[in-house]
């Protein structure tokens, strides 16, 4: 009696798309060199500055949080590609080899993306404490520090 022969089968999915477009990247570019701007500016007023820090801040912790996430799922992405690719090979199951690229593509992009978003942040990190260096507390409130070259 022979041995029947497993059935191949072809595993083909749709490609998603990218988590962070570059639409997303541009204005979130766009949203910190305005609030370093407004955060520099001499002819804003003290407070108004302030606010401008703080919003950074706040931005910078939002978008962090964001980028982890970005992170953590193309961690989950790779390694649910690796079970399917491990569980295919076992059960004589063909594999897109298209599909796959477009996947890996796909998680290289967004970590490449994220990894921009970063320094971005970074830079905008930078001068929050580039400002702050600038100016002291004293008792009757925040004093600017002359910046010396």
């Amino acid at each position: 009696m022979k041995k029947e022969q497993p059935k191949l089968k072809l595993i083909v999915g749709r490609n998603q798309g990218t988590i962070i477009s570059q639409e997303a990247q541009r204005r979130l570019d766009s949203r910190i060199n305005t609030l370093i701007r407004r955060m520099q500016d001499p002819t804003e007023s003290e407070d108004t500055r302030e606010k401008a820090k703080d919003a950074l801040n706040r931005l910078i912790r939002k978008e962090e949080m964001k980028i982890q996430r970005v992170f953590e799922k193309g961690d989950e992405d790779a390694s649910q590609l690796q079970w399917n690719i491990a569980m295919a090979s076992r059960d004589h199951i063909a594999v897109d080899e298209g599909f796959l690229y477009r996947q890996m593509e796909r998680i290289r992009s967004d970590n490449e993306s994220a990894q921009m978003l970063l320094e971005n942040l970074g830079r905008a990190r930078w001068a929050i404490r580039r400002w702050e260096r600038a100016h002291l507390l004293s008792e009757d409130g925040l004093k600017v520090k002359s910046e010396t070259p």
